[in-house]
């Protein structure tokens, strides 16, 4: 039979033993020490002076003198006049009253548990083990940080990460399978960063915002605008019928425009109304009489006939019918440039701009006149800007008051939208 506990080595009273109060009293000497410990301090490296009964030290882990000495890590307790030692066993816990703090002893040692001030904890596991890099670590399907209002707080909730200097990192990284996936915050620098990756190895800046400007940068590390994109910018698609309030959507709101007349076109929102953006000079037309043809003159008020087409950007020039309709109202520019051969002596010749089927006015430069003509040939140009609903039809006339003489090769005419 053991003479002491296997656990705490307090003494057994054996069989007729002689002075049984001695070991009786040790046991209670050790238990003393033992049960609901608190100490001092851990930090004296020898005894104080003049200890009162029941005083209790840890000794530290290195440099005990004196009477601690060799006793490093124990439980020193003064007690009937001489310290009295006790080694720790795993999962002792002392309260250490110089610095209202909880320690547990391991297998490496007395480690910080709880401070009664401050609840410190060197590492804290909920549900899983944490670590010395993941002091921290919690294994649950969802986790909640609250407001205090009720007790006496703000109302606010904040959750802060602060780094040690601008090229350490403070961030948040979402992982699949432990391998990363997003991380936003701040890497390496004062910029606040989203960053994506497909396998956790290779990594791409999505997002990136100035800590010093606010400037956002979508694929720019460095962007020199509020909003700067590195590549191209798709809006959301609407059908006339089914874009958004303009007044909800508020003043600068921009959409695209799928069944327009001339195709898909970018609209913005004053705040009132949506409004198409012109396409500035998309509409591009450029037509000619076919080589090698001369068609007959019947008069100056006759429309001309350009059917050999080299650009026709926008689709509005009808080589059926010789016109151009605008596909979006706006500020166009049209030049013709004509020869008139084998023309009759005398008379005037003409060349003038029609929007559905009318003349334009003199006054505003849509028409030319030519001097009598005084021999088998004349060349008249016309310069003109006109602002045209969508579905205006532009149709180019001229010729001979008296009729006769050919339209040459050489004529044309070209169709710019200004805006």
């Amino acid at each position: 039979m053991s003479e002491t506990t296997a656990r705490h080595q307090l003494p057994y009273i054996m069989p007729n033993q002689a002075q049984s109060h001695v070991t009786h009293n040790e046991a209670l000497r050790r238990l003393d020490a033992m049960v609901h410990i608190s100490v001092a301090s851990r930090s004296l490296p020898a005894p104080p002076p003049g200890p009162a009964a029941g005083e209790a030290y840890l000794v530290p882990e290195a440099g005990a003198s004196g009477a601690f000495a060799g006793h490093e890590e124990e439980l020193a307790t003064f007690q009937d006049g001489t310290w009295f030692f006790v080694r720790p066993g795993p999962g002792w816990v002392v309260h250490v009253e110089d610095e209202a703090l909880l320690l547990v002893h391991l297998v490496d040692g007395w480690k910080a548990f709880v401070s009664a001030d401050t609840m410190l904890a060197e590492t804290l596991g909920i549900n899983t083990m944490a670590d010395e890099t993941n002091r921290f670590a919690l294994k649950s399907d969802a986790a909640l940080f609250s407001h205090a209002a009720e007790t006496g707080g703000s109302g606010d909730m904040r959750l802060k990460l602060n780094r040690q200097t601008s090229s350490s990192t403070a961030s948040l990284l979402f992982q699949s399978a432990w391998s990363g996936r997003a991380e936003m915050g701040l890497a390496g620098d004062d910029k606040w960063r989203l960053k994506v990756s497909a396998d956790g190895g290779s990594w791409a800046d999505a997002l990136i915002v100035d800590g010093s400007t606010g400037r956002v940068g979508v694929g720019i590390a460095a962007p020199t605008a509020l909003l700067d994109v590195g590549g191209t910018v798709r809006m959301g698609n609407y059908t006339q019928a089914a874009l958004p309030d303009p007044v909800a959507s508020g003043s600068g709101a921009m959409a695209c425009v799928v069944d327009a007349a001339a195709g898909p076109v970018a609209a913005f929102s004053d705040g009132a109304t949506w409004h198409a953006l012109p396409k500035t000079g998309f509409e591009r037309i450029h037509a000619r009489i076919s080589p090698g043809t001369l068609t007959p003159l019947v008069s100056d008020q006759a429309k001309l006939d350009f059917t050999t087409v080299h650009a026709n950007q926008g689709g509005g020039w009808n080589t059926a019918t010789s016109s151009f309709t605008a596909p979006r109202p706006g500020i166009y520019q049209i030049n013709a440039t004509v020869r008139y051969d084998s023309l009759p002596q005398g008379g005037h010749t003409r060349l003038f701009v029609a929007r559905n089927g009318n003349e334009e006015a003199w006054q505003l430069g849509h028409v030319v006149v030519g001097d009598a003509a005084s021999n088998d040939f004349q060349s008249l140009t016309i310069c003109s800007a006109l602002d045209l609903a969508q579905g205006d039809v532009v149709t180019i006339h001229g010729g001979h008051a008296a009729g006769g003489g050919n339209l040459h090769q050489e004529s044309q005419v070209s169709i710019c939208l200004l805006a």
